[in-house]
């Protein structure tokens, strides 16, 4: 059954880190920066606090999940993002893969 469900059903969902590369407090203001970033070009996400370990050092993290049939999409909203919180680069995983995006990324 969920075999049938996976192949018949629904959309894709992305994860996208932002991954916090200076190691700073994530506030409120953040997250309502990362939220109305997302808004902008999907009708819908979750947005989470999480914990990570990036160059050796624990951190905290945002992450969104997105639903969307459309990876171009995520890949330029990740770029947006590099631009919005000044990070080298953030992180997004599609069907199971992470892949770093740089806001220079052009192919």
């Amino acid at each position: 059954m969920a075999r049938h469900l996976d192949s018949v059903i629904g959309q894709a969902v992305h994860l996208v880190y932002l991954p916090n590369t200076k190691g700073r407090a994530i506030t409120d203001a953040d997250v309502d920066r990362l939220c109305e970033t997302i808004s902008r070009n999907f009708p819908s996400a979750t947005v989470q606090h999480a914990e990570a370990i990036f160059d050796g050092s624990r951190r905290p993290i945002l992450l969104a999940r997105i639903r969307t049939d459309s990876t171009d999409a995520v890949v330029a909203l990740a770029q947006r993002l590099c631009l919005a919180f000044d990070q080298r680069f953030v992180g997004i995983e599609v069907g199971g893969r992470y892949i770093r995006v740089y806001a220079d990324d052009t192919g």
